[in-house]
């Protein structure tokens, strides 16, 4: 019948040795200088040979003073000298199991007693990084029991007492196997396993003391990342609005930088009509990038245009061709060029007082002075009741004779008239009007 092995071995590797290897410090941690405080330390009644009893604890006996009132709960008895076979062994440094390994192991291969009726036990006598040394104690299991036998104070408590072998200058006692020791070892086990349970419980709490303002500070993090998507929801659509008006304004911003570096063709178009003479009109406007160009006729074009030199806010005035005067006309075609001032020309109306005092004909200022002339002056009644004594009735004042009108201004001729189906002459910024 064919058999199964199982071989857990890796690269040449014993994994259950290397599982050992990896447990071992982990089972000789209570063992070490920083964990031992962690296994407490049992008194133990202990009977000398002389009939004395001492109570131990560890490895050296306790002063009258330091001795709990309390009874203990652990009894040893110690063997005499007779009874026991001690071989000292040196061995290297290894952990308390390899060393309870090998100690055993000498102790079989050295014993003269059977393997069913040996009793051994060790204690360390020195102990460094490379090596230490043991005292080895063999002695037989039948001798033992018959000594307890005669001893009537062996067993106090009625369980099986310990067996020690106490060292010749009394200290460091070595435990023979087999009797009672299983029970305080036992004992100390279930003690070291609180205190770890209880070093297990606060670090816990420390971590979670530790721990605890993060996570607060995550939870508020958490609320505070819900809320806000939801007031993102809530005002989804105010800042949709929000958005457009910023755009919206932004686009504003950027139509008023460029407005502001262009003239308004009405605001120009309100300074051609007042400085223009009456025997002069237009026959096109055309305005582009703060530039007019003026096509039309007039009595005198170099007049025209010296007028409108003289206007605030205009400059490079200039005529790109000659004037004309067609055979039999009275008139001069002309073009007119020039450049109008954004500041000067903003709206309709913003020419200044001084600009239309420069532009007003003077063909109409001379009426408005003969006008103002012949105007009677206001009836002062006070005056004429102290001229005439207080009398209560007034003469009128004599009415001067009627002034004559003043001469016929001609009206402009009006334009050549064109097709009903031809486009306006009039433009702004390149399209027709």
């Amino acid at each position: 019948m064919p058999t199964t092995s199982y071989d857990l071995r890796l690269f040449g590797l014993d994994l259950r040795e290397l599982g050992r290897e990896w447990l071992k410090p982990w089972r000789e941690l209570h063992r070490s200088r920083f964990f031992a405080w962690l296994t407490p330390e049992v008194p133990v009644d202990v009977l000398r040979l002389d009939g004395r009893r001492e109570l131990w604890l560890g490895s050296k006996p306790l002063a009258l003073a330091q001795q709990p009132k309390d009874t203990p709960r652990f009894f040893a008895v110690e063997l005499p000298e007779s009874m026991l076979l001690r071989r000292p062994v040196r061995m290297p440094a290894m952990s308390a199991a390899e060393l309870s390994a090998a100690a055993s192991l000498e102790a079989h291969s050295v014993s003269p007693f059977p393997a069913q009726d040996l009793s051994w036990g060790y204690v360390v006598r020195e102990s460094n990084d490379r090596r230490m040394e043991i005292d080895l104690v063999l002695a037989s299991r039948k001798q033992i029991e018959r000594f307890l036998v005669s001893q009537p104070h062996a067993q106090p408590t009625g369980a099986p007492p310990e067996v020690w072998a106490l060292s010749p200058n009394g200290h460091s006692p070595a435990i023979l196997g087999g009797f009672g020791e299983q029970t305080r070892q036992s004992y100390v086990a279930r003690l070291r396993s609180r205190e770890y349970r209880l070093l297990a419980v606060a670090a816990v709490v420390l971590v979670a003391i530790a721990i605890t303002p993060t996570l607060q500070i995550r939870q508020r993090s958490l609320q505070a990342a819900s809320r806000f998507a939801e007031l993102q929801n809530r005002t989804a659509a105010l800042t949709q609005s929000r958005e457009q008006l910023v755009k919206t304004r932004e686009n504003l911003l950027a139509f008023h930088e460029l407005a502001g570096n262009a003239a308004d063709p009405l605001a120009v178009l309100d300074m051609l009509t007042r400085i223009l003479p009456d025997d002069a009109y237009l026959r096109s406007f055309q305005f582009q990038d703060n530039k007019a160009t003026v096509s039309g006729e007039a009595n005198n074009a170099a007049a025209l245009m010296s007028r409108l030199s003289e206007v605030a806010g205009v400059s490079d005035v200039r005529a790109p061709g000659a004037a004309t005067r067609s055979i039999g006309a009275q008139k001069e075609n002309f073009t007119i060029e020039f450049m109008a001032a954004p500041d000067v020309f903003r709206d309709v109306g913003a020419l200044t007082t001084a600009q239309q005092g420069r532009s007003e004909d003077p063909e109409k200022s001379q009426q408005k002075e003969a006008l103002a002339r012949f105007t009677p002056a206001p009836l002062d009644t006070k005056d004429i009741a102290q001229k005439s004594g207080g009398e209560a009735a007034v003469t009128a004042p004599a009415v001067p004779p009627p002034v004559a009108p003043p001469p016929a201004i001609s009206a402009p001729q009006p334009p050549a008239a064109t097709s009903p189906g031809a486009p306006s002459p009039f433009s702004i910024g390149g399209r027709t009007r």
